[in-house]
């Protein structure tokens, strides 16, 4: 692939032709300096990120580990309203007198006015975990508190992620104790949860989306062997991510995000305005060794994928943990890191804009 078929997805009136086929120019140029805004320096390693609003207020959650060996995680908040940067502060939590040794974010619901976020929070990666929701203040600060009720155990390091399916009906998935079953709850109140036997999969880095329809979408990656050796002479596994699609009382057949390269990760499934889905996720296409750009490509119920947009490149850095968010605009705050040259140099958190969702004609 040529440096122009690499560049940046530009002005919206521009159109670029990549070698797998023609892609529309949708997206602004994350490259400038009032569209891309940095939320920390690269003292830690972030991973999941959230955009909310308060009223007025608009915020950044994200989750920032404090040494290599993950021993503990916790939250910071970062006030977007504020003009002044790097301004972000540890959340607080009501009832808390400091955060938890191990605290993840879940996942966050408007009810009329009220944000409700969801957090896990344990002693530490394989210790026993609870997941709670709070009201957050315009303040920043997480207030009446309601702890969930889970069939299925999970641990810190369980990473589980909530998603409202219908008015009646939400669901967490997570990562189950014994490495690396899957699972899925649902809830009619909002609170009690049952596993949902009729997933089964192994995996990690589950995430959960739906259609228009409600019917679920259910992304997460596992080792996939490919025909490159290590040092020692053993196979290389890299990870690759999948999804597989709920079909009235069954599931899809599991489908590959992205068959571009061996390494396809952090997959998340984004709701469209159009009632499909987008998927955005990161690879190694094009670029140095160890570096990443992150994409996305549409995918409707049956499982069908539109074309590959690229969103970054080697300008903005090494990308990973993308994720995105629909305010009450319809803007897309799209939070991703820039990595570095890996976990030992630690992360920087950034968001910018994106206008549109990506291109598709399925």
């Amino acid at each position: 692939m040529n440096s122009f078929s690499r560049s940046i997805f530009g002005l919206l009136s521009m159109m670029c032709m990549m070698s797998e086929g023609l892609f529309a120019m949708s997206l602004p140029d994350i490259l400038s300096t009032h569209n891309l805004r940095t939320l920390d320096t690269r003292s830690n390693y972030n991973f999941h990120s959230m955009y909310v609003e308060v009223g007025s207020e608009k915020f950044i959650l994200f989750e920032q580990v404090e040494n290599i060996n993950f021993d503990r995680i916790n939250v910071k908040l970062f006030n977007l309203s504020a003009h002044n940067d790097l301004n972000s502060q540890p959340m607080e939590i009501e009832g808390f007198t400091k955060q938890p040794n191990y605290l993840t974010l879940v996942g966050h619901e408007y009810e009329g006015p009220i944000l409700w976020v969801y957090f896990s929070f344990a002693d530490g990666y394989d210790e026993a975990a609870q997941i709670m929701k709070g009201r957050l203040t315009r303040q920043g600060k997480l207030i009446d508190l309601v702890a969930l009720n889970l069939e299925q155990e999970l641990i810190g390091g369980s990473w589980p992620r909530y998603h409202r399916l219908t008015e009646s009906t939400s669901a967490i998935s997570l990562r189950a104790p014994k490495c690396c079953g899957l699972a899925l709850m649902k809830s009619s109140d909002g609170v009690s949860y049952v596993r949902d036997n009729s997933f089964q999969q192994s995996g990690t880095m589950p995430v959960i989306s739906s259609f228009e329809s409600g019917n679920l979408i259910y992304s997460y990656q596992r080792s996939f062997p490919t025909d490159k050796k290590t040092s020692k002479g053993k196979t290389k596994y890299v990870q690759k991510s999948r999804f597989k699609i709920a079909q009235q009382n069954s599931w899809s057949p599991e489908y590959l995000v992205s068959e571009k390269t061996f390494e396809i990760h952090d997959a998340f499934p984004f709701k469209r305005l159009d009632g499909r889905v987008d998927l955005y996720y990161v690879n190694d296409y094009g670029r140095e060794p160890n570096q990443l750009s992150v994409w996305r490509r549409c995918v409707d119920e049956l499982g069908n994928l539109g074309k590959e947009e690229q969103i970054t490149d080697e300008r903005i850095g090494n990308v990973a943990k993308p994720y995105t968010y629909r305010n009450s605009r319809g803007e897309i705050f799209f939070l991703f890191i820039e990595q570095g040259e890996g976990l030992n140099t630690g992360s920087i958190q950034q968001v910018t804009t994106l206008t549109k969702d990506a291109a598709c004609s399925l």
